[in-house]
């Protein structure tokens, strides 16, 4: 009798050879599909982030508008265009510090990553923006290109008026300080803001230029209108296009 038991005992429970070859096919899963589970949750946290971002300086600039009319009917001054922008949008954003176009005050990141690894372009050392940490800890910064808005980079109405530039970083100072990773750009327009590498645009940093965003061969400049419309980041692991 005893030793039926421990036959039907032996069939039923596990070996060692047996639960070692679940513990590695676990182990397996967990390394193949963790990896593509932090990603999806990072690009769900960065779409989100953008999209407050975009909200809140978007409506910043369309309640100055309403105020003060079209940008180019601002009162702003030649030499102090990107700090005489800010100060008008100011009002109406929630505003932790203003580092202006001063540098080494931990406003912005020292220097900015493109998204093809391809050399870096300037942050707090580029004094022709005007620098700002909002409310929620993001950066915040405004530069002045043409203050009559005469710059044409596409064929709808904001892309005709084109004033100059306007970046967030969605995390602040904190890495990895990468344009389409986590510093968006974005035009200043007439008309309000408007993101970088629409449908719409037909310069560098159209979504399939060399500035653009369609894949990680380009500089990243162009992604914010990518990110927006289509609430992913694509163009991270292939080639993307409109």
């Amino acid at each position: 009798m005893d030793t039926k038991k421990r036959i039907k005992n032996r069939k039923n429970a596990f070996t060692m050879t047996e639960l070692m070859i679940v513990l590695v096919a676990v182990g397996f899963v967990a390394i193949t599909v963790m990896p593509v589970i932090i990603s999806r949750h990072q690009t769900t946290v960065t779409v989100n982030r953008l999209q407050k971002s975009y909200s809140v300086v978007s409506a910043a600039f369309t309640r100055a508008r309403a105020v003060n009319g079209p940008v180019y009917n601002w009162d702003i001054r030649n030499n102090h265009a990107a700090e005489d922008v800010f100060n008008i949008i100011k009002p109406h954003l929630k505003i932790n510090k203003v580092c202006g176009n001063q540098t080494n005050q931990n406003c912005v990141a020292q220097t900015y990553g493109r998204l093809n690894n391809n050399g870096t372009d300037g942050g707090d050392g580029d004094t022709r923006y005007y620098k700002s940490i909002l409310a929620d800890g993001s950066s915040f910064a405004v530069r002045m290109d043409n203050i009559n808005c005469t710059i044409v980079k596409g064929e709808n109405e904001y892309l005709k008026h084109i004033c100059g530039i306007a970046f967030v970083d969605i995390n602040g100072v904190r890495k990895p300080n990468v344009a389409g990773k986590d510093k968006f750009e974005f035009y200043i327009t007439s008309y309000g803001i408007y993101p970088r590498g629409s449908r719409f645009e037909t310069s560098i940093s159209r979504l399939d230029g060399p500035e653009g965003c369609s894949n990680k061969s380009a500089k990243g400049y162009g992604c914010s209108a990518w990110v927006l419309t289509n609430k992913n980041m694509d163009y991270l692991i292939g080639t993307v296009s409109w």
